[in-house]
């Protein structure tokens, strides 16, 4: 009897915590293991979209179609170091109703640059493109292996210029050049946030966080800055807002993100950087006055949104597929002059343009 009023009290219990909302979770936490390999097809597109017959502009199209290979080096506490490896280059542009594919701007070319291309695909495709150290929230601590980077760009290089290898220099060079690459990969000042891939099996933005299953959560797209550079001395913070959900089905989790902003939440943003940067008063006034010229007129419209998905079958730990989306929606009058905009009308001539960038990932090993 006394085991029955155990079970009916917690019976009662679990009912009301679920009624309150003390719903399960999910949190992406790969099992990453040495020697492992993931090859994801991953697809870099490019819309350019003006609205109106009219339009001086044509509608634009490209992608870029690459086919590449996460291998697991080391998993320590601290960080997993990956190498990236080409597996195929593809690619396509289409604009009015034409469309182009790699293959056929090859076929234009002379059969010396055809050839030329052979060897350059053949040579990104035979090495480790790059190698890199990632810590347990999904950020880039490290590109390692840089003298193989360095010879692989000399290689490109003398794809071009037959004579760099032999040069009387090239040791000089090539030591040049491999400094260069450590600063501008790891040391640089002005690129100074950390990198955080946002698609094939790392997804760092839902790595590691843990979230409430079939509810919508607040959330932030942040980005420190840490002070250091000549031109932004000062340390600080841009957030944005959105929205973070998490649903699950008999085959996956799916995680979606969505961040907007408009004109407002854009220049709030601008004017944070404006305010940290090194300019003269000359150039901070005309600034200053372009962002307020910008947000009271009514004839400049802007609505933006940085979107991501993930997917992740139910039986494994590792991505299926990952989308990340970037929307640009901007209304202004066709010619723009930023002094003359206090003039504009209601019969000033407007131009409505969209543009789209996409990359998207899919697990096809």
């Amino acid at each position: 009897m006394k085991n029955k009023v155990v079970l009916f009290f917690l019976l009662i219990f679990f009912s009301f915590s679920s009624a309150l909302g003390f719903a399960e979770t999910f949190t992406y936490n790969p099992q990453w293991k040495v020697n492992d390999s993931y090859d994801y097809q991953t697809n870099f597109s490019f819309e350019f979209s003006p609205k109106g017959s009219d339009a001086a502009e044509k509608p634009v199209y490209g992608e870029l179609k690459l086919q590449l290979r996460y291998q697991v080096v080391q998993v320590t506490p601290d960080y997993t170091e990956f190498a990236i490896k080409v597996e195929s280059v593809d690619g396509l542009i289409r604009k009015e109703g034409v469309t182009l594919t790699l293959a056929d701007s090859l076929r234009i070319l002379s059969e010396k640059d055809q050839k030329r291309y052979q060897e350059f695909l053949k040579l990104i495709t035979s090495k480790n493109l790059v190698h890199y150290k990632m810590d347990p929230k999904g950020a880039i601590l490290e590109f390692t292996h840089l003298p193989e980077l360095t010879d692989l760009g000399i290689d490109l290089a003398a794809l071009s210029d037959k004579t760099f290898k032999k040069s009387k220099d090239f040791e000089k060079n090539r030591y040049f050049i491999q400094v260069i690459l450590n600063i501008v990969l790891n040391h640089n000042l002005y690129l100074n946030t950390t990198f955080s891939p946002d698609f094939g099996p790392h997804s760092s933005r839902y790595l590691l966080r843990e979230y409430p299953l079939n509810q919508v959560t607040p959330d932030s797209l942040v980005y420190h800055h840490k002070g250091v550079g000549f031109f932004m001395p000062q340390p600080f913070t841009v957030e944005l807002l959105g929205t973070t959900s998490v649903s699950q089905n008999e085959q996956a989790t799916i995680l979606s993100s969505t961040h907007p902003y408009t004109k407002k939440e854009l220049l709030q943003i601008g004017q944070t950087i404006l305010d940290h940067t090194l300019l003269s008063d000359k150039d901070r006034m005309q600034m200053d006055k372009i962002i307020q010229t910008i947000l009271k007129s009514p004839y400049i419209q802007i609505n933006w949104a940085i979107k991501h998905q993930m997917t992740v079958l139910n039986k494994e730990s590792l991505a299926n597929s990952s989308h990340s989306q970037w929307e640009y929606s901007l209304k202004a009058p066709k010619s723009l002059i930023w002094s003359s905009l206090d003039q504009v009308t209601d019969q000033t001539p407007m131009q409505d343009y969209q543009i789209i960038f996409k990359a998207e990932s899919t697990r096809i090993k």
